[in-house]
């Protein structure tokens, strides 16, 4: 019986470490919608839980009886069917380029994450406004309000945070993501100054300008925005809802399945805007973009690195080396 009771003290001390994982995994499978996974893992957990002394034994009613085969966890590879992080954050791959997208703009709640464990990071996101009317100030709208570094910095923590490796896309990257990374050309050398604007007759929508409040083409300047800010130029005929941001993913994904690359929030890039090396690349317009121009796939703002605005946001990818 001593021995015994050791054995089972001896196994318990092995498993009770694998069960709390186990019970993370099954969450988080749970918050990436993810139900098959989710029971596995969970018919796995409660197997070690209802062991007994015996490592090949169940207590079942009435007695014991032989562990079944414990069932196979599925890899978190992320490469065919996507792969979703600690935070919820889901990734998609990208034909043409070797990282994963994530299908949405990085969202106040897990910029909040961050802050809450990383102290002193700079708190102008919380309060974020357009003339009084608040911008990315839900859970679930793109946190705004964040500088060019500090997303880079958001990026190291969470690489940390997890062992994987997360960062802002390139500039080439988002062409892909967009749907026009085929058709740029890029020799030694090029900057997005000599890219932006080129290719304007595609739209991230996939239609033309203007964008039809049917298609629920994107997060534009529309009548919500004018009904908030009358001295401002609009789309006419378009109403998208929202007169500054929206829940991410509110709107119709592109053919790869990404949310949100135009409208909503401008989003940083990892490139510098030229050779100069003042100014960091926006790509993918904002709430407050109404001009066919800058609505196009291709077209790039330029603004130094350090700027905080109430319509600049981000998006991470992962790398899959």
């Amino acid at each position: 019986m001593r021995i015994e009771a050791q054995r089972s003290a001896s196994l318990k001390t092995l498993t009770s470490p694998l069960e709390v994982r186990l019970k993370q995994m099954e969450t988080d499978f749970i918050k990436g919608d993810r139900v098959p996974d989710a029971k596995l893992v969970r018919e796995y957990r409660e197997s070690l839980s209802s062991r007994d002394s015996s490592p090949d034994q169940l207590t079942v009613a009435g007695g014991t009886a032989k562990k079944p085969p414990a069932p196979i966890i599925p890899a978190v590879t992320g490469i065919k069917d996507g792969f979703t992080n600690t935070l919820g954050m889901k990734f998609l791959p990208v034909k043409g380029i070797e990282v994963m997208f994530c299908i949405h703009e990085t969202r106040r709640q897990d910029y909040a994450v961050y802050t809450a464990a990383v102290p002193g990071v700079d708190g102008a996101w919380m309060n974020q406004q357009k003339d009084g009317i608040p911008c990315g100030d839900k859970d679930d709208h793109p946190v705004v309000g964040v500088s060019w570094g500090e997303a880079q910095a958001f990026c190291a923590w969470l690489s940390k945070k997890e062992g994987r490796s997360y960062r802002l896309p390139t500039d080439e990257e988002w062409s892909w993501a967009v749907g026009i990374g085929r058709d740029e050309k890029r020799p030694e050398g090029i900057t997005p100054e000599f890219l932006s604007g080129k290719q304007t007759a595609g739209f991230p929508w996939g239609g033309d300008y203007p964008p039809k409040t049917r298609d629920k083409a994107g997060n534009y300047t529309d009548m919500a925005w004018k009904e908030k800010f009358p001295s401002q130029k609009y789309i006419e005929g378009y109403n998208d809802g929202f007169p500054t941001t929206a829940p991410v993913m509110s709107f119709k994904p592109n053919k790869l399945g990404l949310y949100d690359m135009g409208g909503n929030v401008c989003e940083w890039v990892a490139d510098w805007w030229n050779a100069a090396q003042k100014d960091r690349v926006m790509r993918g317009a904002s709430f407050r973009s109404d001009l066919s121009t800058r609505l196009s796939s291709s077209y790039r703002e330029h603004v130094p690195p350090t700027l905080r605005i109430y319509d600049y946001g981000f998006r991470l990818v992962m790398e899959l080396k």
